[in-house]
């Protein structure tokens, strides 16, 4: 946080704290019940004041220019092809009043459940793995159970594709890190059904990268097309998806409204919503105009405590709006 203040502000801050940290607490008083003597460190204050206007902006732009691209992103959902008039991120959906409501998954399996229901439609499948399907629907098995060799043991695959002599196999993770497992279950996969083409996807969220790289022992080496590949000999290459892509794709296909099917479009649209809200903490439009027109103490501190998420959503937006 440092480097985004300017050095002397900080200098300013310095003698601040050195005063309030140097203060007496007779015994039995805690600091939270000191009064502090405001005369003596009214001159600090105001010298504070300076800092906590510079503290306080980058975050503040930041919520401006995400509220700014949400109402631009509206106007093109409204002017759109698609169902939706909004974007996904307009309305809140994730806060405890909507538990009533709408589907709120809560663990990590009925993510996988729902992400492979919408997969059946080729077009979404495509976006996501960047490799063509034909028209038909594809075939979808959740949970499917893969023997393992010399051992009574066995591997289960969370989302396996099967159309037309090719096939894909998809390992869902959210804050599970055991990533290891995902080639031997590739490679169960591929040995139950050699016929098919196989490709394999491990989704997770963009936060967990670091954990990705600690806690494997392959390379990531990145492709033209985008994307990242674990490149493990016991299966093909495992690409690498963020669950931020896979809203980037279904974004695309309903603001554009290339999928006749109303189920479809409504599961994918407040899939998007719960997923950018609730998994990637991604912040909807009346909350980031709270922090845009911030009156209120809190208000002003929020983009501050959400600054790098509030980054990450900026971007997001930005190619999703742009595109």
């Amino acid at each position: 946080m440092r480097d985004t203040v300017k050095e002397s502000e900080w200098e300013i801050l310095d003698p601040w704290w050195t005063t309030f940290a140097n203060r007496t607490m007779p015994h039995g008083i805690s600091v939270r019940n000191t009064v502090l003597n405001t005369a003596r460190l009214a001159q600090v204050w105001r010298e504070l004041d300076a800092w906590w206007d510079v503290y306080t902006e980058t975050g503040h732009e930041t919520a401006i220019a995400i509220r700014d691209l949400i109402e631009a992103s509206n106007e093109r959902w409204a002017t759109g092809r698609g169902p939706f008039n909004t974007d996904p991120l307009a309305t809140d959906v994730a806060t405890e009043r909507s538990l009533l409501g709408p589907l709120q998954p809560t663990n990590e399996l009925q993510w996988s459940y729902w992400l492979a229901e919408l997969l059946r439609v080729p077009a979404f499948a495509e976006r996501v793995f960047g490799r063509t399907f034909s028209d038909e629907h594809i075939r979808v098995a959740r949970e499917e159970s893969y023997d393992r060799e010399n051992t009574d043991g066995s591997r289960r695959a969370d989302i396996v594709l099967r159309q037309s002599g090719i096939g894909a196999s998809i390992e869902v993770k959210l804050l599970d890190t055991n990533y290891r497992k995902t080639a031997e279950t590739a490679g169960l996969v591929e040995d139950d059904a050699p016929h098919l083409e196989w490709s394999h996807s491990l989704v997770l969220p963009k936060s967990q990268r670091g954990a990705l790289v600690a806690g494997v022992d392959v390379p990531i080496e990145p492709v033209d097309c985008g994307f990242e590949y674990l490149m493990w000999d016991k299966s093909q290459p495992v690409q690498v998806i963020y669950w931020r892509d896979i809203t980037t794709a279904a974004r695309q296909l309903l603001r554009d409204g290339l999928i006749k099917d109303d189920q479809w479009n409504a599961a994918a649209y407040l899939f998007c919503g719960l997923v950018e809200q609730r998994l990637l903490n991604f912040q909807p439009l009346p909350v980031i105009q709270r922090m845009a027109d911030a009156e209120r103490v809190t208000d002003t501190t929020r983009p501050i405590q959400l600054g790098a998420t509030l980054d990450e959503q900026l971007t997001h937006l930005k190619l999703t709006v742009d595109t």
